[in-house]
């Protein structure tokens, strides 16, 4: 009678470990690869215009988001305060901030990132004359990612010939973005650029970025999400007498995240926010991982 009950238990012992082994080698797949690892991402990138509305609109509005990671363009530095180190420390969040690339007397700008995760390491460069780019490398879950903010050469008025005089802004942003893609390369691993390109869509300034490797999440996705920058009222009547039959929206789009392989883009979205005269521009993406490994 014990070799009867005995049998079936070790008959079942031994099915469990077959359909163990059988699951197991399912995840690896074909060739002893695993399936891609993947960690979701919130990245927000958002020119908070030189803290004109005050610190805490803008620390409120970042408090609202709860991004893993903000891209901060115009970040007021005055006799060595940097508001983008406080806010780490009001917000706890891991910081870094380039040198300054605008300079009004004992006022500057900078460009910095928040981050939940490490910062693992940092560069930056000069992008044209005055212009400059920050890159910064966290770990996310155990994967490098990497992510770059610039605020490029915005648009000009000119009574006398509005056109030309941002013809020339223009050719400086196209330097700029060369500038850009001489300093990075082609992404060879998970990148994200995000920032104030002063660029509108059907201008296609963006078109070098694209052509290197990286993907912009709102075409990517055909995602219609409202413009970043709000135009007032005077502008757009200065645009109409300037550009008869030109039409005028009530925003544009400045802002833009754009994604290399390796990322993958799930949503973006335009948030509204009355602490700059920027609105934040906010995207869910995964990071994916493929690790290849010899069958055991």
């Amino acid at each position: 009678m014990k070799k009867n009950l005995i049998q079936p238990v070790s008959i079942s012992i031994a099915a469990i470990l077959f359909l163990i082994a059988i699951t197991a080698c399912s995840k690896k797949g074909e060739a002893g690869k695993t399936k891609p690892v993947e960690t979701r991402l919130k990245v927000t990138t958002y020119n908070v215009h030189f803290f004109q509305a005050g610190y805490e609109p803008v620390k409120k509005t970042i408090n609202d988001i709860k991004p893993d990671v903000i891209a901060l363009q115009e970040v007021l530095l005055v006799q060595g305060r940097n508001y983008a180190a406080n806010l780490s420390k009001d917000l706890s969040y891991h910081h870094i901030s380039s040198t300054p690339y605008v300079s009004y007397d004992n006022i500057k700008w900078v460009l910095s990132f928040l981050s939940i995760y490490p910062i693992k390491k940092w560069s930056e460069t000069r992008l044209g004359e005055y212009r400059r780019a920050l890159q910064i490398t966290i770990d996310c879950g155990g994967k490098e990612v990497n992510l770059v903010t610039m605020h490029l050469t915005p648009f000009t008025w000119s009574d006398k010939n509005l056109l030309q005089a941002n013809r020339n802004m223009a050719m400086l942003r196209k330097r700029e973005i060369n500038d850009l893609l001489k300093w990075s390369g082609k992404p060879e691993s998970a990148v994200i650029l995000l920032g104030d390109f002063n660029s509108l869509p059907f201008m296609d300034e963006l078109a070098p970025i694209v052509e290197a490797g990286y993907k912009n999440i709102i075409r990517e996705i055909g995602n219609t999400v409202n413009g970043t920058f709000k135009l007032e009222t005077w502008v757009k009547t200065a645009i109409k007498r300037n550009m008869p039959g030109f039409p005028v929206p009530d925003d544009i789009m400045l802002d833009y995240i754009l994604v290399s392989d390796g990322v993958k883009p799930l949503s973006i979205e335009t948030l509204e926010s009355k602490s700059s005269d920027h609105l934040p521009l906010s995207a869910e993406v995964l990071i994916t991982e493929k690790t290849d490994r010899r069958p055991d």
